[in-house]
């Protein structure tokens, strides 16, 4: 009989940054780059906002709505899970179970996570980095020159450049 291969825990990596500087952007131009290593990508998302998440009427909203604390939908190429989360479930407590077998985790937002973390910063911007004093922080992803004395600064606009330097930094012993 043969063995299941066991399921890998992540690498777990924070697009962090103050609203509106750019981090939803830069993942979505460094995913492809990422894909294209062969990397297996989880991307999870924090908002402060309650949206809806599912359909009314529709099947899965109906089994919410009689009383199920969990409605999952399973197509041919596609999983939904539509879940209550009372307390809220941390980042920490969802990576293990929903992306296990993943080689990366891109978080976005989720500031104060204990993990590796890539600022999104603007020149614009009148606010300080968000993360300066944060041991997890390896880089700043800018539009602009900036001075943090041993940490890389990224092109913002680079997104071949910021995936490399994540492929480094997955590949290194720093992680």
């Amino acid at each position: 009989m043969g063995h299941a291969t066991p399921l890998t825990t992540p690498a777990v990596l924070g697009i962090v940054g103050y609203s509106g500087a750019g981090k939803t952007t830069l993942i979505e131009s460094i995913l492809p780059y990422l894909v294209v290593a062969g990397l297996q990508i989880a991307t999870l998302k924090h908002t402060h906002h309650t949206i809806p998440l599912d359909i009314p009427g529709k099947d899965s909203w109906r089994h919410k709505q009689a009383g199920a604390v969990m409605s999952m939908l399973l197509t041919t190429s596609q999983l939904q899970i539509i879940q209550d989360v009372v307390p809220q479930i941390s980042p920490e407590n969802l990576i293990p179970t929903y992306c296990a077998g993943m080689d990366l985790v891109l978080i976005e937002g989720f500031t104060h996570m204990a993990c590796a973390k890539i600022e999104v910063w603007r020149d614009g911007s009148a606010k300080s980095l968000r993360c300066a004093d944060d041991s997890g922080l390896i880089a700043i992803a800018s539009d602009t020159a900036h001075d943090m004395d041993e940490l890389p600064v990224l092109s913002l606009n680079d997104g071949a450049g910021v995936a490399q330097f994540i492929l480094h930094w997955l590949a290194s012993d720093d992680r």
